[in-house]
């Protein structure tokens, strides 16, 4: 049995969240999704250094040129001078419905949760993954 299976992952929106392992978490998961023909989006609603082994989309253009030509990829806006992604520039909705799986880590710590990007309805969370703890 793969990691999707053992934690039920559908498709849809998918959040992982914890104190340790939800980049790893993310990766591994991904990586074995769209082993399977599927399309999967990683991204943040905090800060995370983009993944190297695929291709990553900051602006909006790149997000949509990369998901009619990638199966597999990151996306973020660059947070200057630091090398990392914060929120991608496209509501979570249209993500939603361009992708098989979008996997998301998400942070519910004191320097604020950022709900609001899954407040943008109809997007409905599939799936909540809570690591490290």
């Amino acid at each position: 049995m793969q990691l999707a299976d053992l934690l039920e992952i559908q498709p849809g929106v998918t959040a992982v969240i914890g104190g340790g392992g939800k980049t790893s978490l993310l990766w591994n998961l991904g990586n074995e999704l769209a082993g399977k023909q599927h399309t999967v989006l990683l991204c943040t609603t905090t800060k995370i250094l983009p993944f190297p082994e695929i291709p990553c989309a900051r602006t909006a253009r790149e997000l949509e040129y990369l998901r009619n030509t990638c199966r597999f990829f990151c996306a973020g806006q660059e947070i200057p001078e630091t090398g990392k992604l914060t929120t991608p520039p496209i509501p979570m909705v249209q993500l939603a419905s361009w992708f098989d799986y979008v996997l998301v880590e998400k942070t519910l710590g004191k320097f604020g949760p950022k709900v609001e990007v899954f407040n943008d309805l109809p997007v409905r969370l599939q799936h909540l993954v809570g690591c490290g703890y």
